[in-house]
């Protein structure tokens, strides 16, 4: 169906300018009814691009046009404050690593990025308002997220998360427990290999019946007690409460590392002597993690499976903005004394307000956005 209308055309008299009529139902950067293009962003949300373009018998691109543009009109009304405790972390969507800014502190998604790459990171953090709040960025080992950091945030105070380090201790043992398994009988690695929580798990977490069978192998396996050994003792630095004993402790850890299992753990000793000062920085800032974004990871085990075929995009739009979940931090009125000022400048001496400032989406929203596919 073709819509043809006639609209008049004017010339102003001062300028030589002319313009044209304007038609409040017609959307002029795509050609069609503002109708159309609302139907477009809302179904888009819930159906591939191309089931869309069949239904309404338009062309793929021009539905990825139409949605880009509603894309950037969302995301260009919602700019949310920096926070005082800022976390870059990874989710796992649709089969790939995806890049997420939270609001630590108050558990809020900021962003969820497309890509972890340096520009795209360094983008969206610049977007932030009030830049100068962030006092500390926890972030895990990749290289990119310190250095915009740095260019972004160079006042605050960069954290490795504790649990990506540990989970470096914890691979390195499973890693060990790998040869061990090719060493001993089938029976007996596939055993090992269905209770390796027992051995991944602090052994105050131990049942008594757990606790026995974990000295078994360990007394069976010398290596595999040196490797325990080690795991435990990197796990224990983060008992410590100050930087100073926690410094020690990891120097003499990594003095204790044994040639013969200098191969497992070289990643571990690589990661804590490259990224030293952002590690310890997490007692200089009174235990700093990023939980609460690997909370999240947890939380989307589906998504993965029920986000193919869709464009990122859209999932992305869809857990920030299309539900409505942002939430607002609204000041309260100023106090009386600026009740003079008030009626001079407002009708009715009505005081004025800051305006709300976005702070970010909750989890629970975003989690159940996301989820929310057909």
């Amino acid at each position: 169906m073709v819509i043809d209308w006639q609209r008049q055309r004017y010339k102003c008299q001062a300028c030589g300018g002319t313009f044209v009529q304007p038609v409040t139902d017609i959307d002029e950067r795509h050609l069609m009814t503002t109708r159309l293009v609302q139907h477009i962003e809302r179904s888009v949300l819930t159906r591939t691009h191309v089931a869309v373009a069949a239904e309404i018998g338009v062309s793929e691109g021009t539905i990825r046009n139409v949605f880009r543009a509603y894309a950037e009109r969302m995301a260009s009304r919602h700019v949310f404050q920096a926070p005082e405790i800022l976390g870059i972390d990874e989710l796992h969507i649709c089969g790939r690593a995806r890049c997420v800014l939270t609001n630590i502190g108050d558990k809020l998604i900021l962003d969820f990025l497309e890509d972890r790459t340096r520009d795209l990171v360094y983008h969206a953090l610049i977007r932030l308002e009030d830049r100068h709040r962030v006092e500390v960025v926890a972030m895990d080992m990749h290289p990119p997220y310190l250095t915009v950091t740095k260019l972004a945030f160079p006042k605050a105070t960069p954290v490795v998360d504790k649990f990506h380090i540990l989970r470096m201790a914890s691979l390195s043992l499973d890693a060990l427990r790998k040869l061990v398994g090719k060493r001993v009988s089938r029976r007996r690695g596939t055993f090992i290999k269905r209770n390796l929580h027992v051995l991944l798990a602090r052994p105050a977490n131990l049942r008594d019946e757990q606790r026995l069978l974990l000295s078994e192998w360990l007394g069976e396996i010398p290596e595999l007690r040196a490797a325990y050994d080690l795991k435990e003792q990197f796990y224990d630095i983060w008992e410590h409460r100050t930087v100073g004993p926690a410094r020690k402790a990891l120097h003499a850890w990594r003095a204790a590392v044994p040639p013969h299992l200098a191969a497992i753990f070289k990643p571990l000793v690589t990661a804590s002597t490259n990224w030293e000062t952002e590690i310890l920085n997490y007692f200089v800032t009174g235990g700093v993690t990023n939980a609460f974004t690997e909370a999240t990871n947890r939380n989307l085990r589906d998504v993965d499976r029920a986000g193919r075929s869709y464009s990122f995009e859209a999932l992305r739009i869809m857990a920030l903005f299309a539900h409505g979940g942002v939430k607002y931090h609204r000041p309260a009125r100023l106090g009386l004394e600026r009740r003079d000022v008030a009626t001079k400048m407002m009708p009715y001496g009505l005081l004025p307000f800051d305006p709300p400032v976005a702070l970010g989406i909750p989890l629970s929203t975003f989690v159940s956005a996301l989820k929310k596919r057909p």
